[in-house]
């Protein structure tokens, strides 16, 4: 649970934004810190309870430092004035969606999604909700879900349908957003209380579909890695065709779990993800069991 003496300090760097009082007090930053690393400990405990991939995720990989970069900012106070961390499989720096814990007196939150994606990102995010849309709205109208987080925050929003959409498309409000992301406010005494975590957890599992749905649109894996869908027709001895159809990383060598050795694709091979998969499958008998076949790299 988070400590009120964490609060205490959040609150004094607030009204002390300098290295001298950071300096003296650099003890009880520390202690603030390792406070919240411990509730995120205990949050990923929770998290691995329903999505195995964070396994192996500690707080060091999810924390932000405090210091800010002031070096284009007009706002020069060196430090932040509340602790955050990004929880994503592959960490804080991964590209894909994921969780975006925020401690700060009178303003603590849980937020996930992607905010201002790059251009080729959204349109990728775009073109899954114009392909299947209805399963993004699917998750927004849950009931506990719209409880919980309201809605995608349509702070960024454009104005105008963006190019090749109609304005008059069903789903024209959703492939309107810049940024995809919810969010949800805690009270300073909800933060202080022994269910914090256990409210963390609710928050995460409710927004997994979510963020399953944009990693997916943006093609994503869940390590941050570019994929695409192929479609493979196998020719086996003579008669026998075989469709398969998977999504795989563009620099993954394509295996069976267990059967082959993963190893990073080569330079020569990262263009021609077929070709890895044709010749392993062309290597296996007709009656391989090809739901076994996954990327190496993101399980998937």
């Amino acid at each position: 649970m988070i400590e009120a003496a964490t609060f205490t300090f959040l609150k004094n760097i607030k009204k002390n934004n300098n290295k001298d009082w950071f300096d003296k007090n650099k003890e009880k930053y520390i202690l603030a810190k390792d406070n919240i690393a411990e509730t995120i400990d205990a949050l990923l405990v929770e998290i691995c309870k329903f999505d195995k991939r964070y396994a192996g995720l500690t707080s060091k990989d999810c924390l932000f430092r405090i210091y800010r970069d002031v070096r284009f900012s007009p706002n020069k106070t060196p430090y932040k004035t509340n602790i955050g961390a990004g929880i994503n499989v592959g960490g804080k720096k991964a590209m894909n969606a994921g969780y975006y814990i925020h401690i700060e007196p009178g303003k603590s939150f849980i937020a996930g999604g992607m905010w201002m994606p790059p251009s080729d990102q959204i349109k990728k995010i775009r073109q899954e909700i114009d392909y299947n849309g209805k399963h993004l709205v699917k998750i927004l109208e849950n009931k506990d879900f719209k409880k919980y987080y309201g809605g995608l925050d349509p702070e960024y929003a454009l104005k105008s349908a963006p190019r090749g959409y109609a304005k008059d498309h069903p789903l024209i409000d959703l492939i309107k957003m810049n940024s995809y992301i919810v969010w949800h406010g805690f009270s300073d005494k909800e933060v202080l209380g022994k269910n914090f975590v256990k409210d963390l957890a609710k928050g995460a599992k409710l927004m997994k579909p979510f963020l399953d749905f944009i990693n997916e649109g943006n093609c994503l894996t869940s390590c941050g890695l570019r994929v695409a869908s192929y479609e493979l027709r196998v020719t086996s001895c003579e008669t026998d065709i075989l469709l398969f159809k998977k999504h795989f990383c563009e620099i993954c060598v394509i295996s069976a779990k267990g059967v082959y050795p993963p190893q990073r694709a080569g330079k020569n091979q990262q263009n021609n993800p077929l070709r890895n998969l044709r010749d392993f499958l062309s290597a296996k008998s007709a009656g391989n069991n090809l739901a076994q076949t996954l990327c190496v790299i993101c399980g998937k």
